[in-house]
C-alpha cells in the first residue's frame, strides 16, 4: 500500500533516507545530515510539482519514494523524475516497486509529463526498470571536486 507522505512522517522518512544513503553509492558523498533535514522538510511542505510516498506492508512503513515534475532545459516538455526510491531489503521483490512505478506514472500523467525518468546507482535494478517498459538512454558520470 502507498500513502502520501506528510510532515508528520518526517522521522520515518529521515530514518529511511539514512538507510538509503548507507546502502547506495551516496554513502561516499559528503552529505550533511542537518542540511538533509531542512531539504526533507521543504520537500514535504511543497507538493506543487513533487510528491512523496511512503510504502507500507500491512501497517508497517517499509519504504519511500519521492518524485518531482520539471521542464526540460531546452524544450517546453515536462518530465517526472525520481528523487529517491528505497524499499527495506526484507520487503523487496514483493511488488512494491511495481506499485510505486504505477503510482508515479499516474501522477506524472496528471501533471502533464511526457516522460518519466528513473535512475539507479546500482546495476541490480536495470532489469527491474526494463521489465517495466523503461529504456536505458544515457549514463551519468560523477567526479568529486575537492
Amino acid at each position: 500500500m502507498l500513502r502520501l507522505a506528510t510532515q508528520d512522517d518526517f522521522p520515518i522518512i529521515k530514518d529511511f533516507l539514512q538507510k538509503f544513503i548507507q546502502e547506495t553509492a551516496y554513502k561516499n558523498f559528503p552529505i550533511d545530515k542537518s542540511i538533509l533535514d531542512v531539504y526533507v522538510k521543504n520537500f514535504l511542505a511543497n507538493y506543487s510539482n513533487r510528491i512523496g510516498l511512503l510504502i507500507f506492508h500491512e501497517d508497517q512503513p517499509v519504504g519511500l519514494a519521492a518524485f518531482e515534475c520539471t521542464t526540460l532545459a531546452f524544450a517546453p516538455i515536462k518530465l517526472a523524475r525520481e528523487v529517491a526510491l528505497w524499499i527495506d531489503k526484507d520487503y523487496r521483490n514483493n511488488g512494491y516497486g511495481k506499485e510505486v512505478i504505477g503510482a508515479l506514472e499516474y501522477w506524472a500523467k496528471m501533471m502533464g509529463c511526457y516522460f518519466v525518468q528513473l535512475g539507479t546507482l546500482e546495476k541490480d535494478y536495470d532489469t527491474f526498470y526494463k521489465e517495466n517498459g523503461y529504456k536505458k538512454i544515457e549514463s551519468i558520470y560523477i567526479k568529486e571536486l575537492n
